[in-house]
C-alpha cells in the first residue's frame, strides 16, 4: 500500500463513520421526539377527558 492509497482510505473511513452515525442517530432523536410528542399529547388528551 503506497502514500497515495492513505487519504482516501481515511476519506472512506469518515464516509461511512458518517453513514454509521446518522443511520443510527436520526432514528433515535426521530423515536425520542415522537415519544415526547406522544407524552405530551397523551397528557392533553387526560385533561380534555377530565374536564368533560
Amino acid at each position: 500500500m503506497d502514500a497515495s492509497g492513505v487519504p482516501s482510505l481515511v476519506q472512506n473511513l469518515i464516509y461511512w463513520s458518517q453513514v454509521v452515525i446518522s443511520g443510527y442517530v436520526y432514528p433515535i432523536a426521530v423515536l425520542i421526539i415522537l415519544g415526547m410528542a406522544y407524552v405530551k399529547f397523551s397528557k392533553f388528551v387526560d385533561s380534555q377527558n377530565k374536564e368533560n
